[in-house]
């Protein structure tokens, strides 16, 4: 399977929203997954589809925590359907994924850890990748790869 993993990059950073297209097989272990290429800015277009046709794409969604305010919510989330909408077709599924659940599958136990513990982590493994909003596309994407969520949160995470 291939699949578009977005990081929506915040509400007013459209240049800075990061992609990254990986194929994994999601009957194999751990390990059975690549990443194909990464891409920032924009709307997931024609980029994404340069590996290959897409079955699935995945955004990370902003869920309530003391950080966020009502209006960032409403607004983080508008963005992240529309990036969801916006990808290029035909895909079978479309999810959110919460951001501390895909963390937390990175880095068990520290899924309120500071953004850079993350950045950092994800950097040691793909240098190459500058954009940290592409990095944290690329952890999403591993995450998602390794099968770490059950059947029950893919329901409840499924974008109609």
């Amino acid at each position: 399977m291939r699949g578009l993993f977005i990081d929506p990059a915040g509400k007013s950073n459209a240049k800075g929203r990061g992609y990254a297209v990986i194929e994994y097989n999601p009957f194999a272990s751990f390990g059975a997954a690549r990443l194909l290429g990464w891409f920032s800015g924009g709307l997931p277009d024609a980029r994404a589809l340069q590996w290959g046709p897409l079955d699935l794409a995945v955004c990370e969604g902003q869920f309530p925590s003391k950080k966020a305010s009502k209006q960032s919510l409403i607004t983080l989330g508008a963005g992240a359907g529309f990036l969801l909408g916006a990808a290029p077709a035909p895909l079978t599924e479309k999810f959110f994924v919460p951001v501390f659940d895909w963390k937390d599958a990175i880095i068990p136990g520290f899924a309120n850890a500071p953004g850079e513990m993350y950045t950092n982590n994800l950097r040691d493994k793909w240098p190459q990748i500058e954009n940290e909003h592409c990095l944290d596309a690329t952890g999403l994407g591993f995450a998602w790869a390794r099968g770490s969520f059950t059947p029950q949160q893919l329901k409840k995470w499924r974008y109609a």
